[in-house]
């Protein structure tokens, strides 16, 4: 019994010594896609045409981070040709993740709140958001490391807007100091 509490305490500090999550991390992301779909009748989902934006985040040497979010999309719905009719969609998020502690890639799962806000011709609404994001990645050496995020959320309207659901995706890097 004494062996295996040994060797399993050898295999944690050997873990913990390679994962350079142990240090303070950087990241940077930019959202590339963006799709909405709401949840009253009919349920229509919209593709964002032009996304822009960051995510930055920084991580202790605890494996918890914090990150704040604030990226723009533009969608586009065809009301009949030739008529378009454009919206804006802002969303802002704070969020709290965990650095999973596994060599060689990189993994975070994470939840986050803010706003998410439609905009067209002058008004817009305001909706409550909340979601949940994935990250993995691959580490380029100790320091660095380029991820993908999956990142899955609700917001909630006011009065008679429906609900709506949203589904963002990132590519971003990283550094550990």
């Amino acid at each position: 019994m004494r062996h295996l509490l040994g060797v399993i305490a050898a295999f944690a500090i050997v873990l913990w010594a390679v994962t350079p999550a142990h240090a303070i991390s950087l990241s940077l992301d930019i959202p590339y896609s963006n799709t909405i779909t709401s949840t009253g009748p009919g349920g229509e989902t919209y593709n964002g045409e032009s996304v822009g934006g960051y995510i930055v985040g920084i991580s202790t040497p605890w494996w918890v981070g914090v990150s704040h979010e604030d990226y723009q999309s533009t969608i586009s719905i065809d009301v009949g040709a030739p008529t378009k009719f454009e919206l804006d969609v802002s969303t802002v998020m704070n969020n709290v993740y965990l650095e999973l502690p596994v060599p060689v890639i990189s993994a975070a799962i994470g939840y986050g709140v803010g706003t998410l806000t439609i905009s067209a011709s002058g008004d817009s609404d305001d909706y409550a958001a909340t979601q949940y994001f994935a990250r993995l990645g691959l580490r380029l050496a100790m320091m660095w490391d380029v991820h993908v995020g999956y990142h899955t959320g609700t917001a909630t309207g006011s009065g008679t807007n429906d609900d709506l659901e949203f589904t963002t995706m990132t590519l971003g890097v990283g550094a550990s100091f």
